[in-house]
């Protein structure tokens, strides 16, 4: 879980660092997703956090996160709640990603003459590699999620159901 949520914080950061640096030459519309970006970065920094002191704890003394954290609700609806802010940057994230990876392919196809000109060359690399940092950041949150968190926890409601 640490080099998850430690990569998906890292990307977050970047994401919200550069997405911050263009607000000024969009004439703010990229403010909404400069705020997600921000709210993912700092989930996924918290999350980051988490984990490294988890790791260490079990380095000391294995019983200190069960006993001191795993057993106390604000500790677990905390984690949940930062696991949510997350999921839903990826679900925003997500779309754009692919879009932007198509985009990609009509770059391509702009380049070898096989299209006519469609988007500005010197405008698609910054909101491509933006959104596909975004991409690869929500694919690390939701497999950290997947691993230990809201989806892990939808997975096992829905098996021990299944069995019930």
């Amino acid at each position: 879980m640490l080099l998850l949520n430690c990569g998906a914080a890292f990307l977050a950061g970047t994401s919200a660092v550069i997405s911050g640096i263009t607000t000024p030459f969009t004439g703010g519309t990229s403010i909404p997703l400069t705020v997600l970006a921000h709210s993912a970065a700092l989930a996924s920094s918290l999350q980051c956090g988490d984990s490294a002191g988890r790791v260490y704890n079990e380095w000391v003394d294995s019983s200190t996160n069960e006993k001191y954290l795993d057993s106390k609700r604000w500790y677990t609806n905390s984690k949940l709640g930062l696991d949510l802010i997350g999921l839903a940057a990826s679900a925003v994230v997500l779309p754009k990603t692919f879009k932007s990876a198509a985009q990609l392919n009509l770059k391509r196809l702009v380049k070898s003459g096989e299209l006519s000109h469609l988007y500005k060359v010197e405008q698609i690399p910054k909101e491509i590699i933006v959104d596909l940092i975004d991409g690869i950041g929500a694919v690390f949150t939701i497999t950290g999620s997947a691993v230990d968190g809201n989806i892990y926890n939808i997975i096992v409601h829905f098996v021990t159901e299944a069995e019930n």
